[in-house]
């Protein structure tokens, strides 16, 4: 009969890891979506971008409006090819406003290069 080896606290924390990681990639991609409005004057016509984790572009959309973080207009979108794990939570999920877009854009783009 096989006893169970107990578990040190590193193997128990790599083993949840695995699992939280595991259940992230599980929920799908992430998407990154970028709003616009072409009615609006040039230069003026970028509503915000978002990131967020679903099975595939309709949900992507559906999630970011449920989330508050869809302000309407046009939207274009694409996966993103990191998992959501290696994307800290705050940048998920939220309406990132014109101004900063090109620092977020530069942030994710980093994540995802030294992935």
């Amino acid at each position: 009969m096989s006893q169970e080896r107990p578990r040190d606290e590193a193997t128990t924390a790599a083993l949840q890891l695995a699992a939280h990681v595991r259940s992230l990639d599980e929920a799908g991609p992430l998407w990154w979506l970028s709003f616009c409005d072409p009615s609006r004057p040039k230069g003026q016509q970028l509503l915000g971008v978002s990131i967020v984790q679903a099975t595939d572009s309709a949900a992507a959309v559906a999630k970011a409006h449920r989330l508050g973080c869809n302000p309407g207009g046009e939207v274009a979108l694409w996966s993103l090819p990191i998992g959501a794990a290696f994307i800290p939570a705050e940048m998920i999920g939220r309406l990132v406003p014109p101004a900063e877009v090109p620092a977020f854009d530069a942030a994710i783009w980093h994540l995802v290069d030294g992935h």
